[in-house]
């Protein structure tokens, strides 16, 4: 019988500094398998990772990127400043069941809830381990542990945090999996939910969270092989294994994250208010954020419209995958914060330096010019909304129809044909634009 070589092949994105975990602690896996997803994606040259408290309070040695320590609990909060901060990075935490789910709560809650694009990963073995094995919010009913030697009793310390289903519920714009490393048909598809909870970030869809089922074999009092049995007979049973939130059952949400913006007098307003009812119409979930000066005329105004097809977690947006630009200024100070891969439709009537990025789609509305054509110089917002449907491809000519309807007052009904005309014009202008585009 011949020898076996096995063969170690140390992900790039892990350093060489040995685990300073027990023996059959399952934090060694979870780093990995981290880790070659930071290989798989080609992101950890601009990934930035938060340790917390607790037994992986040293997992900066261990992964080859740039890592901050938050306090206890704190690592959403510090996440969430590193990606506003530096919105290209790829950020993620990672953290116990001690730090998050107890002292950590409500940083985690909160940061579910505005839908922040970063990377949870959540490692729950059902104790402190770093302190000595107490009873933490996650031990399992009956556990014995050093500060509950008799077990966890219900009526005197409640009963087990279940959070991925309570994150789940919290925010449509969120990817939420519970998985566990204790095998390795396991062990492979936890890698899968820690691949799509970063992709979910990169992409700029939502929040991304992974539960993982871990052991604690010294805190347990079990050998490795039993502590393995245990979490397939006792933990999965109460914390059930899959994806709970709508990306993971229905697939990705359909969310478009729309910034209209001009100066005061232009209508701006009144184009987000048009998209948002467009889009009620069509049965969609909606918000609309308005923001502008104290001036009546010729200061800025924008406003800020999310159409998803799920429920919204914030109206609150820091970039966008559309912007409607109507002047100049709209253009230098928003462009830079389209997602890449978006659109940039601008009025080209007013925009005399174009934006310049090629990793968006950039169109040119010349809608003051075809509302002259139309003798109705005040319509160059409905034709630069027309233009905006068009590329948007989620609210039709009948909806927004119907929206004047309800955003106009009575005595101004008898613009709406006129109106009409002019969103279709923009859609017009725009189809030409894009079919000149694609002869080139």
């Amino acid at each position: 019988m011949q020898d076996v070589e096995v063969v170690y092949q140390k992900p790039d994105a892990m350093t060489d500094v040995p685990f300073p975990y027990c023996p059959g602690c399952s934090h060694g896996t979870v780093h990995r398998l981290v880790a070659e997803v930071m290989d798989e994606l080609d992101i950890t040259e601009r990934a930035i990772g938060v340790t917390s408290a607790g037994c992986s309070v040293r997992s900066w040695r261990q992964f080859d990127c740039d890592m901050v320590m938050a306090l206890h609990g704190r690592g959403p909060a510090v996440a969430t400043g590193i990606k506003r901060a530096r919105p290209a990075s790829v950020v993620f935490t990672y953290q116990g069941d001690g730090d998050m789910a107890a002292i950590g709560t409500g940083e985690i809650v909160h940061a579910a809830s505005r839908c922040e694009r970063i990377t949870v990963i959540y490692v729950n073995n059902g104790v402190f381990g770093a302190t000595g094995g107490q009873q933490a919010p996650t031990t399992l009913i009956g556990q014995p542990t050093t500060s509950y030697p008799a077990g966890r009793d219900p009526k005197e310390s409640g009963y087990p945090l279940r959070m991925a289903e309570m994150l789940s519920v919290i925010s449509a714009e969120s990817y939420i999996a519970r998985a566990s490393v204790h095998d390795v048909a396991h062990i492979l598809k936890t890698k899968k939910a820690i691949r799509k909870a970063f992709e979910i970030q990169i992409d700029g869809r939502g929040f991304g969270m992974v539960e993982i089922l871990a052991a604690c074999p010294t805190n347990w009092r079990l050998s490795p092989v039993r502590c393995m049995e245990r979490i397939q007979s006792e933990m999965i049973p109460y914390y059930p294994l899959g994806e709970f939130s709508s990306r993971g059952k229905g697939g990705p949400v359909m969310i478009d994250e729309v910034l209209i913006a001009g100066f005061g007098g232009q209508g701006i307003m009144l184009m987000g208010k048009l998209l948002a009812y467009g889009a009620i119409y069509e049965g969609l979930e909606v918000t609309f954020y308005p923001s502008y000066g104290p001036e009546m005329r010729g200061g800025t105004a924008n406003c800020t419209v999310v159409v998803s097809d799920q429920r919204i977690g914030s109206p609150v947006r820091n970039h966008f995958s559309h912007l409607m630009a109507m002047n100049q200024a709209s253009v230098d100070k928003f462009s830079e914060r389209v997602k890449p891969g978006g659109v940039i439709a601008y009025n080209q009537s007013l925009v005399a330096s174009p934006p310049v990025r090629t990793d968006v789609m950039r169109v040119a509305i010349p809608a003051n010019r075809i509302a002259l054509e139309l003798n109705a110089p005040q319509s160059a917002n409905m034709v630069a909304m027309g233009g905006l449907a068009h590329v948007l491809k989620r609210v039709s000519v009948p909806a927004l129809v119907k929206a004047l309807m309800r955003v106009l007052p009575q005595y101004r009904h008898d613009a709406i044909a006129l109106n009409q005309t002019a969103i279709q014009r923009g859609i017009e202008a725009v189809k030409q634009v894009l079919a000149a585009e694609e002869g080139t």
